[in-house]
């Protein structure tokens, strides 16, 4: 498969796969694993997939999804109840994919296994197939699915970054205005931000001081960076503190919440897209600055 389709439309990542998106078709509902893209107001794609320990919980993970499915409508894997068509496009899935097309009342889909990372995808598709077929095959061409050892990567609504491999998404929120991803990589847990429009988020402060009252660190704790710019932007600020443990948290000294937190941060203004980024890493062990910058030197926006 091809992961550089022609296909009008930019590269959707999200925790973990990769596809090419039409314009047109937009995110209508994010989950940590699931994405449903609409067209015209209308369920047009829907993926859901699944990682399991290890490679031989596959086949039960598999025979689970099957009973759930066939709880719809119409549910059938039979060769004779899948269409030619829908069969020949499924076919640009493999041979990454170990795919295993499915037919139901409303639709078409496809289960699929990728064994390296040990993901297990449930594809649907709501759009016509007759009036959408190069499409179709198009976006289905373009999956891609990360490895273990790869690092995880998110385009989402004007936002790229990639993470160390392993990362895993805790948190997400999208506002008007806000899109933020927390991950935890290893003993760290990784903030992302994207907030704008800068001018308006600021509210006529000073960059400076709008991170010490978002942050309620003092004022000296953030340094401008005279040699480390990201692209597009003019000026960053940076910081680090340590986190002392509250009373109440000192009593359980033996647990995670008894400890000194690390925190080490960056942030930045993208004038020409007029977007403000933050990147904020909080740990129990000290945080290497090198660290902070593989991280900001992977976040981009459009």
């Amino acid at each position: 498969m091809d992961p550089q389709s022609e296909i009008s439309g930019s590269p959707t990542a999200w925790n973990g796969i990769t596809l090419t998106m039409p314009d047109n078709w937009i995110p209508a509902a994010i989950e940590q694993r699931y994405l449903l893209f609409s067209r015209n107001s209308h369920p047009a794609l829907e993926i859901k997939w699944h990682r399991v320990s290890d490679s031989n919980s596959l086949p039960k993970k598999e025979g689970d999804i099957i009973r759930q499915l066939k709880r719809m409508k119409g549910f059938s894997t039979e060769k004779s109840a899948v269409t030619d068509q829908w069969r020949s496009i499924t076919d640009v899935l493999q041979p990454l994919l170990e795919v295993q097309p499915f037919s139901h009342a409303k639709g078409s889909g496809a289960i699929c296994i990728h064994s390296p990372s040990k993901t297990i995808l449930v594809l649907q598709v709501h759009a016509p197939i007759d009036q959408y077929t190069d499409v179709i095959r198009q976006v289905l061409a373009s999956l891609t699915v990360t490895n273990t050892d790869e690092p995880v990567t998110f385009s989402m609504f004007g936002l790229r970054c990639a993470l160390p491999a392993g990362s895993t998404l805790v948190r997400h929120s999208f506002k008007p205005g806000e899109f933020v991803l927390e991950l935890q990589s290893g003993a760290s847990t990784i903030c992302i931000t994207r907030l704008g429009p800068a001018n308006v988020v600021l509210e006529g402060k000073p960059f400076r001081r709008w991170l010490h009252s978002t942050y309620d660190l003092p004022l000296e704790n953030f340094h401008k960076d005279k040699s480390i710019l990201p692209t597009g932007a003019k000026k960053r600020y940076h910081w680090e503190h340590v986190e002392e443990p509250s009373f109440m948290k000192r009593l359980f000294r033996s647990s995670m919440l008894g400890k000194q937190q690390h925190i080490r941060g960056a942030a930045w203004i993208v004038e020409s897209q007029n977007k403000l980024i933050t990147v904020q890493i909080r740990s129990n062990a000290p945080i290497s600055s090198p660290f902070l910058e593989s991280i900001c030197n992977h976040v981009e926006v459009d």
